[in-house]
């Protein structure tokens, strides 16, 4: 870090340099720092670039209007670049044109270069203090713990600090002040003019936390929410029957807080739970993807409910859900792998309850061909899927609710987990008995539509044991071609 620092501070160091915004704020709060937001009088992209070929890094301008660009060291190290914002003379003119009053400060860049290179304390904190910039009076804030916009102009300027403003509140654990709430609500609806992928990367920082779900409630209590997601408002007040005690929207926040509980300790609810606490360590990257679909799994409920023999029913709310979702995640710019596996997981999402009826009904296992066809939708992301039922099944509490149908769905998990480890997976992951090839030859086709399903069928007839070795599958498949044949 200190030879970075002072690479830096050596190109740097006629241009009246700055430590700013975010990273003066994390150092007061003795918070790990991995981008630095440098601020020089003007000439800020040149700068940039000069760094990024000096450091053999990656430049990457953001706005030229703005002079704004960023080099890119390392994974865990971004260094942002920007001259005085609107013209501003000095670095108070700067601060004052920011967003809010915590990240309203600044250091002399050779004075935070030591600071920086130092171990993290209160007496590098007090450094910090004392060699500080604040002509807004951020570091008391900081210290009440309050969120404070620096003025109305400025969340106009830039609608997407409204957000900002809730993101910065749920990673630090502070609370927005009043007045700066009530001048959100002014701004909030310029929203609308804002791209969605810088919408996408704000609620991406948000689901990143673990206790998420607070910060949604409070942007779901101040309409901001809505101004993101309006199919979501459709979902307030509209009653549901005897498993609910809450309406659709309030059930769907409620979701989102048992997911994080049980992301937080699946024990809870699960057995076996190892398989379900290793895909969560092992897949970070889908995490947010599952809180997406646990807000917005009953995201078409208002648009399929009916009435039936006088009964509310919101049938395919599940696979309309899927559409939906997936017009947002256009809208929001969202990635793709996020997009279809949130869309998957809603549109799965009343799988597990309906494998739990049949199996109750049937009173034994859930058939091998059911239990494939849901595992064949996520592969080895089942355990996501369960997580989602059980915060499903958490956040409904009506009088109708079986009192142990978490524990019925924790049954489940055990029996289909068994499936997919002992048996599908080993089949699925050996040689085939037959190639689609072989089945050209043996049965004398072209390649074509009844290649698949004769595969996909024969996949099952080995998981019933009705076919063990290549010659019983060969027979098997002549006999299924006469009566399966277009």
């Amino acid at each position: 870090m200190k030879h970075l620092l002072e690479a830096i501070y050596k190109i740097i160091k006629g241009h009246e340099p700055y430590l700013a915004g975010g990273a003066v704020r994390d150092l007061l709060l003795e918070r790990p720092i991995k981008d630095l937001d440098i601020t020089v009088r003007q000439n800020a992209m040149q700068l940039a670039q000069e760094t990024a070929l000096r450091l053999n890094a990656a430049f990457v301008p953001l706005d030229a209007t703005t002079d704004t660009a960023r080099v890119v060291v390392s994974r865990n190290m971004v260094v942002d670049f920007s001259s005085f914002r609107d013209g501003a003379a000095s670095i108070t003119g700067d601060l004052k044109a920011r967003d809010f009053t915590i990240n309203a400060m600044a250091i002399p860049f050779e004075r935070a270069v030591d600071l920086l290179c130092g171990t993290f304390s209160l007496k590098t904190a007090h450094e910090a203090a004392c060699n500080l910039i604040d002509p807004l009076n951020g570091l008391n804030d900081l210290k009440q713990g309050v969120i404070k916009a620096i003025g109305l102009n400025n969340l106009f300027s830039d609608p997407l600090r409204c957000i900002r403003a809730y993101r910065f509140a749920g990673q630090l654990d502070l609370i927005i002040e009043p007045q700066t709430r009530k001048w959100i609500q002014e701004v909030m609806p310029g929203l609308g003019h804002v791209a969605g992928e810088r919408i996408q990367q704000e609620m991406s920082l948000i689901l990143g936390v673990s206790d998420a779900s607070s910060t949604i409630h409070q942007m779901a209590d101040d309409g901001i929410l809505f101004q993101i997601l309006p199919e979501l408002k459709a979902g307030a007040g509209m009653e549901q029957p005897g498993f609910h005690h809450l309406d659709v929207l309030q059930h769907s926040l409620e979701t989102l807080a048992c997911l994080e509980i049980l992301l937080q300790d699946p024990r809870k609810k699960f057995s076996p739970v190892e398989p379900i606490e290793a895909w969560i360590q092992g897949n970070p990257s889908h995490i947010e993807a599952l809180k997406w679909a646990s807000l917005l799994h009953d995201i078409a409920k208002p648009v399929c409910r009916s009435e039936k023999n006088g009964r509310t029913t919101f049938y395919q709310h599940d696979s309309q859900g899927n559409s939906m979702i997936k017009a947002i995640a256009a809208r929001l710019r969202w990635p793709r792998h996020t997009m279809l596996m949130a869309s998957t997981l809603a549109s799965l999402h009343m799988r597990p309850f309906h494998l739990l009826t049949d199996m109750e009904r049937r009173k034994t296992h859930p058939t091998k061909r059911a239990m494939r066809r849901l595992l064949n939708h996520l592969k080895q992301d089942y355990p996501a899927l369960f997580l989602l039922a059980m915060a499903d099944s958490m956040a409904g509490c009506g009088p109708l609710k079986p009192a142990d149908l978490d524990e019925r769905l924790s049954r489940l998990w055990c029996i289909v987990h068994h499936f997919y480890v002992k048996e599908l997976h080993p089949l699925q992951t050996r040689k085939r008995l037959l190639t689609g090839r072989d089945i050209q030859e043996i049965l004398q086709i072209h390649p074509g539509p009844i290649i698949g399903r004769a595969l996909n069928e024969l996949e099952i007839a080995e998981l019933e044991g009705r076919v063990r070795t290549r010659e019983q599958a060969a027979d098997w498949l002549r006999e299924w071609h006469v009566s399966h044949a277009e």
